[in-house]
């Protein structure tokens, strides 16, 4: 797996905009996960169910889960 498919949204196949991370660990665009949202309460690329309406987690923005987590110690370093 390439690293841009890490930065790609499933569902619109572009460049991840404003992500969203599912507890699952599916990251998506926030207007993509949104609309599959409006219709459906599951992951929209596994299918797992979310237990409740607002289920705490679900949709949450990925810089939120990285906050609160200690940094590197030492930048990454640049791809050839």
């Amino acid at each position: 797996m390439e690293m841009c498919d890490d930065l790609e949204c499933s569902l619109c196949s572009n460049l991840l905009f404003e992500p969203v991370t599912t507890p699952c660990g599916h990251s998506f665009c926030r207007d993509c996960f949104a609309r599959t949202q409006d219709h459906s309460n599951k992951c929209p690329l596994c299918r797992t169910v979310r237990a409740r309406a607002r289920a705490p987690g679900w949709g949450q923005r990925t810089e939120d889960m990285c906050s609160g987590r200690p940094q590197a110690s030492t930048p990454c370093k640049p791809l050839p």
